[in-house]
């Protein structure tokens, strides 16, 4: 099942950080593309999960940072947009 990320919950925790999305990306070890289409609600794979989770230090429960989904592209269209 595709998994995307918890968007809000993501960009809370990089405002905390003072963390723009460069930051994440360095934070990762991903590509810029990557980390933009994930924050598009883009599917996040299991090495991506892992980077992003261990950016945050584990300070959130993983199942609280990413989000099963059905239909990827429909999930996609449904996140709030913008920041």
């Amino acid at each position: 099942m595709p998994v995307i990320l918890n968007r809000k919950r993501a960009l809370r925790l990089m405002s905390r950080r003072g963390w723009t999305e460069a930051h994440l990306v360095a934070e990762t070890g991903l590509g810029a593309t990557t980390v933009r289409d994930i924050l598009k609600g883009g599917p996040v794979g299991p090495t991506a999960q892992r980077a992003i989770w261990n950016a945050f230090q584990g300070q959130v429960r993983f199942d609280r940072l990413f989000t099963p989904v059905l239909d990827v592209a429909q999930a996609a269209q449904e996140a709030p947009s913008g920041r």
